[in-house]
C-alpha cells in the first residue's frame, strides 16, 4: 500500500478543511459571548442608575429619600377589671389598663366620643377569655391583635395603630 504524492496531498487537504471550518464556529462563539457580555454589563449598568444623568459617577452612594417622622399621640383608657371564664368554680379577674396609640391626624375627641362603645366591646370579648387563653407573650400578643382589632371597627375610618399595656394582671 504505497501512496502517491497526489494521494498524500488529497488527504492533507481533506484534514485542514474541518480544522479551518472548527476556528470559524469558535471565533463566532467567542465573539458572541463578548458582545453579550458587553450588552448585558451596559443592560446592569443603565438599571443600577449609573447613566442617571442627574448623579455624578465620583458620587456613587446612595441618597435615601427623606421620610416624614411619624408622630403619635396615646390616649389613657380607664383600667378595667374583669372576671375571666374560670373551670372549678374559682373566681378569677383580670386587671388590664391599656393605651391606645394613633397617629397626629386623629382627633382625641373621636377616641374619647367613641370610649362607651370601646369599653363595652373590651368588656364583652375579656369576659368570654379563660385564664390559660391569657398565658406567655402568645397569648398577651393575641390579646393585643383582637382588642386593636375590635377599636379599629369602632373607629373606622380612623385608624388606631397599636393597643400599649400599661397594666395587665391575671388573678
Amino acid at each position: 500500500m504505497a501512496e502517491t504524492d497526489g494521494e498524500v496531498e488529497e488527504t492533507e487537504e481533506a484534514e485542514a478543511a474541518p480544522t479551518g471550518g472548527g476556528n470559524k464556529k469558535l471565533i463566532i462563539i467567542i465573539v458572541a459571548a463578548v458582545l453579550l457580555l458587553v450588552v448585558g454589563g451596559g443592560a446592569g449598568a443603565y438599571f443600577m442608575g449609573m447613566f442617571d444623568p442627574e448623579m455624578p459617577m465620583d458620587d456613587m452612594e446612595m441618597v435615601e429619600p427623606v421620610k416624614e417622622k411619624v408622630v403619635y399621640q396615646y390616649y389613657d383608657m380607664p383600667e378595667m377589671l374583669i372576671n375571666l371564664q374560670a373551670d372549678g368554680g374559682q373566681v378569677r379577674y383580670l386587671k388590664l389598663l391599656i393605651s391606645v396609640e394613633y397617629e397626629r391626624g386623629i382627633s382625641t375627641s373621636a377616641v374619647i366620643a367613641a370610649k362607651p362603645q370601646i369599653e363595652d366591646l373590651f368588656q364583652t370579648y375579656l369576659r368570654e377569655l379563660t385564664p390559660t387563653e391569657l398565658q406567655g407573650s402568645m397569648g398577651v400578643f393575641r390579646l393585643r391583635e383582637e382588642l386593636l382589632k375590635r377599636i379599629n371597627l369602632i373607629l373606622a375610618p380612623e385608624h388606631i395603630n397599636g393597643i400599649l399595656f400599661k397594666k395587665i394582671v391575671v388573678q
